[in-house]
């Protein structure tokens, strides 16, 4: 911001010159420098002004987001999604591991069930079966993003995870909603009057053009008996029968 309020104030300087120089061969009169020097000195009173007033914004309400570099963003989750499907969960990016569980399950099946049929989206269950019925449920949940583009940038957007609830033999599983706000600048404010920039934001109708792709991805490991029954709208992949 500093940059940029230095560069308006020597492009005003400059253009002021020029004007008046201009304006003073072609009167050849003497020119009222002290309103220019007051004119001047109230635009750059007004752009620090300004540059406190943007420095003062609480930064919780606003996060800035930075362009990805990546050629393919998406490269990771999908490495995750085949290492998990390999049956080599342990192999798998620890960075994007949510959390991880262990419990016990004296059950002969396993219910999934998510109780938010109403919501169109994306999620994986990949469930591998143990060599032996030793009575526990191992699990992990995966991070996910969301890849999202704006006016010519492209970003990762972590997602909200899941509220994962336990019923007896029944895994319910509750998606959380993502609900992106947003306001950004291709330049700052100072620059806008000479460049003819505008501010974009968008409003409680507004919408972005993005995707979440489906490596919201839960990984089990159940025992070799318990049967799966599947009574969810998400993708469920058994392996290692």
């Amino acid at each position: 911001m500093i940059a940029f309020t230095l560069i308006s104030i020597l492009i005003f300087v400059f253009l002021i010159y020029l004007l008046t120089t201009l304006f003073a061969k072609a009167k050849r009169s003497i020119f009222p420098w002290k309103k220019v020097y007051y004119f001047l000195a109230g635009y750059i009173a007004l752009l620090c002004i300004v540059h406190v007033a943007y420095a003062l914004i609480p930064e919780e309400r606003f996060t800035e987001i930075e362009t990805v570099v990546e050629k393919d963003p998406l490269k990771k989750y999908d490495e995750l999604y085949e290492t998990v499907r390999a049956g080599k969960g342990e192999e798998a990016d620890a960075s994007l591991v949510e959390k991880r569980w262990e419990k016990q399950y004296p059950f002969k099946a396993l219910y999934i069930k998510n109780d938010r049929e109403d919501l169109d989206w994306h999620f994986s269950i990949v469930i591998e079966r143990k060599k032996t019925n030793d009575g526990k449920i191992e699990g992990v949940l995966y991070k996910n993003a969301a890849e999202v583009k704006l006016s010519g940038f492209t970003t990762m957007i972590p997602l909200r995870p899941p509220q994962l609830k336990w019923d007896e033999d029944q895994f319910i599983i509750r998606p959380q909603k993502l609900r992106v706000h947003y306001a950004f600048f291709d330049m700052d404010d100072v620059t806008k009057q000479f460049m003819g920039r505008k501010n974009e934001q968008n409003d409680d109708n507004g919408s972005f053009e993005g995707s979440a792709f489906p490596y919201h991805l839960i990984y089990l490991r159940i025992p070799k008996d318990v049967s799966v029954i599947n009574e969810s709208n998400m993708n469920v992949e058994l392996i290692g029968d």
